[in-house]
């Protein structure tokens, strides 16, 4: 699978409650799962810039990466996201 982040504001804006563990917080926005990295790709190209960033709102993020982007969520919740995602994703493809 193939990952993608969309900031909801700034790159360092989080979100939530912090993980009631570790204390850290999520980065506000959105995680997205793609099947294939050409899939990835065009979604990222289809983002925007916005003014508080002065970049692209979309990134891609590798798959040993995707976890910071969510360090508020508990492991629990983590790995409920994650297996969703590769459901959807089987049952897509």
């Amino acid at each position: 699978m193939f990952y993608g982040f969309q900031y909801a504001s700034g790159r360092f804006t989080t979100t939530g409650n912090p993980n009631p563990k570790t204390g850290e917080l999520s980065i506000a926005g959105s995680l997205e799962s793609f099947r294939s990295k050409k899939e990835r790709d065009e979604w990222v190209a289809r983002g925007h810039i916005t003014p508080d960033m002065g970049s692209n709102c979309r990134i891609p993020v590798e798959s040993k990466n995707i976890r910071s982007f969510k360090k508020g969520w508990s492991k629990k919740q983590w790995e409920e996201w994650r297996g969703f995602q590769e459901q959807v994703n089987y049952i897509v493809s």
